[in-house]
């Protein structure tokens, strides 16, 4: 019994690890370069989410849904976010219609990766956005 609970323990773990991680922004220079500029807003914007998965511990297998809906409360426009997700999973991510792109991972020295997302249009400040989320791991 207990390692069905410490398993199914590690899979809301994953399910749930990369909602942590919605603040990290970038926005590119100017022309004279075209390397971009990293920021992160003092005040990250606080994230709502919905959820809703399946687990399977003896397939080892989660999937789910979720919609992350938030608000651009910096004084800049958001055009990247970053997500903190479980690094063999998949992640597919939709923002007004349009697929978000990853641009970049790290990975992490646990089962996760952080994920940098480039959004297809930017957030601009004060304006609010649901990002829609289809997520699935499988382990053995």
């Amino acid at each position: 019994m207990s390692n069905k609970c410490s398993t199914l323990g590690l899979w809301f773990y994953c399910a749930f690890s990369f909602f942590l991680v919605v603040s990290s922004v970038t926005e590119v220079k100017g022309e004279q370069t075209s390397r971009p500029e990293y920021w992160a807003p003092q005040n990250p914007p606080k994230a709502h989410y919905k959820i809703e998965c399946s687990i399977n511990p003896a397939n080892g297998f989660l999937q789910g849904t979720e919609v992350i809906s938030f608000k651009n409360t910096s004084s800049r426009p958001m055009r990247r976010v970053t997500i903190l997700w479980a690094s063999d999973g998949n992640l597919e991510i939709i923002s007004n219609s349009k697929p978000v792109s990853v641009i970049g991972q790290i990975k992490d020295s646990t089962v996760s990766s952080r994920f940098l997302m480039e959004l297809p249009e930017p957030i601009i400040p004060d304006e609010e956005v649901s990002l829609q989320v289809k997520f699935s791991v499988s382990a053995p």
